[in-house]
């Protein structure tokens, strides 16, 4: 599940065309920032109808890195895992150390907190990085073994 850039919905204003500045954003990067999250909860509500043993989830969880889209991410994905779904993320460019996280909520927008490396393996240790038999010093690139002879990198 590639690609997810969830936006926690108090990043938004009430209605997107009153934002000058996010409506230029949506038409630089055509992301559907304004229904992200109720299709990721979809997605995921269809997921655990379809129990996969295992989700790779390979970067860009959120927007733009921003710490509380990240934090829900976390605890939607902890979902998956209570029901028995194993989960595997790692981050893509948007998000970490991001300094296009902000909230537009206001005109102009305005910075919020995006996070740092080790605040991402930290939020997503239940997701690869508490389970990594090898780590990258240098990266957060992993390998798990979520069953025997069954290595993901």
């Amino acid at each position: 599940m590639p690609d997810i850039h969830y936006t926690h919905p108090s990043l938004l204003p009430d209605d997107i065309e009153d934002s000058p500045s996010l409506m230029t954003y949506l038409g630089l990067y055509r992301k559907l920032l304004e229904i992200s999250d109720p299709i990721f909860r979809k997605v995921l509500s269809e997921l655990i109808a379809e129990k996969p043993d295992i989700l790779l989830v390979p970067g860009d969880l959120t927007k733009d890195g921003e710490l509380i889209g990240h934090e829900v991410v976390e605890d939607l994905l902890q979902d998956l895992e209570n029901k028995g779904i194993k989960v595997f993320v790692v981050p893509g460019n948007n998000d970490i150390l991001n300094p296009d996280a902000f909230s537009f909520t206001t005109e102009p927008p305005v910075p919020v907190n995006s996070i740092t490396p080790e605040q991402f393996a930290e939020i997503y240790g239940n997701f690869g990085y508490g389970e990594a038999r090898y780590r990258d010093n240098n990266s957060l690139s992993y390998i798990c073994e979520p069953y025997t002879n069954l290595w993901i990198l």
